[in-house]
């Protein structure tokens, strides 16, 4: 068989951001205990530089001269005002629609709070806000419905970017980095905050989308354990506008915990690096459907696989002894 083609969708010679873009401010749930300000200023304190905080049912925009934001950065940093605040981390605005199976919206500035109540209303509001320039994704998919509803439902609509892989509000002390489920979400055995498997059935079955992987936030514990790590064009000034842009190509990956030196092709191969040499890791390469086209058992901080051809796509994983992990986007193959 000859070479085959790969179509890599992160950007080349880059700058890796931290975000997460699924945080519920305080007033919407404040189980978390803390107002806006902290959640923010512990954000900034673990190196985001960016975070979208999104409201239920409601647009959620961060009003700088307000007296409680006010203080914000003078506890973060300091001497930092408000308006320097607004420097030190990107806050994207955006909304939760919880209606039929949550959606998260970033990158939009309008919503008419109507009710979503079946999967027509869904699309129209995928529609709309692609309209507005915000982009969709569907948030803690695994707790509606059961598998092969949610598949359905997520094969039939269009226009959405992606899905949450992992959801730390709900896989806080339950994610164990391999596997999906096609069990209920009641189902005592139901591996909570995982959507692996669906996402692999629905690459399989032809729908473009990507994996994204947020804290949701909704208790202090879920704070800062699943990120994005977003690759921005190099030389390009870290804004909303370029991680928006990486987003919709597919330029990041999502993160327990591992950090990214880079991904790349190189020569046919798909090349995977991280920043650590010293612990003992699983390397794992999927295709189609789930199926584990390479394992490798090694302290190495480089892994590499290089497609046959029949794969389909090609998506890697890295899952340390510590149990941190890591997940690419998927490499369409040709």
């Amino acid at each position: 068989m000859g070479k085959a083609k790969i179509i890599s969708p992160y950007l080349k010679d880059g700058l890796w951001v931290k975000a997460n873009f699924h945080v519920h401010p305080a007033p919407i749930s404040n189980k978390t205990g803390y107002c806006d300000s902290t959640i923010i200023r512990e954000y900034i304190k673990a190196e985001y530089s960016c975070i979208s905080l999104v409201g239920n049912n409601e647009i959620y925009t961060l009003d700088a001269n307000s007296e409680d934001n006010g203080m914000l950065i003078s506890e973060a940093k300091g001497t930092l005002n408000s308006s320097e605040m607004l420097n030190e981390i990107i806050i994207i605005p955006g909304f939760e629609s919880t209606g039929v199976i949550p959606a998260v919206v970033i990158n939009s500035l309008s919503f008419d709070n109507g009710e979503i109540k079946n999967e027509d209303d869904l699309q129209t509001l995928i529609y709309e806000q692609i309209k507005n320039g915000g982009i969709v994704f569907f948030s803690q998919p695994m707790r509606y419905y059961d598998m092969e509803e949610r598949f359905k439902l997520l094969l039939n609509l269009d226009g959405y970017l992606g899905i949450e892989v992992l959801n730390g509000n709900l896989a806080f002390g339950s994610f164990k980095g391999i596997g999906g489920n096609n069990a209920n979400y009641n189902d005592a055995n139901y591996n909570k905050g995982n959507e692996i498997e669906l996402w692999d059935r629905l690459l399989s079955s032809g729908k473009k989308v990507w994996g994204f992987g947020n804290d949701g936030l909704e208790k202090w514990s879920e704070f800062n354990t699943v990120f994005n790590l977003v690759k921005l064009q190099k030389g390009s000034s870290v804004n909303a506008g370029r991680i928006i842009g990486a987003l919709i190509v597919g330029s990041f990956a999502v993160s327990t915990g591992v950090r990214i030196k880079d991904i790349s092709v190189e020569e046919n191969e798909i090349k995977l690096a991280v920043y650590n040499s010293h612990e003992n890791k699983m390397y794992i390469a999927y295709g189609e459907y789930g199926r584990i086209l390479k394992t490798c058992y090694t302290k190495e901080d480089i892994f590499v696989y290089e497609p046959e051809g029949d794969e389909g796509y090609v998506r890697m994983q890295v899952i340390y002894e510590s149990g941190k992990t890591l997940l690419t986007q998927p490499f369409f193959i040709e």
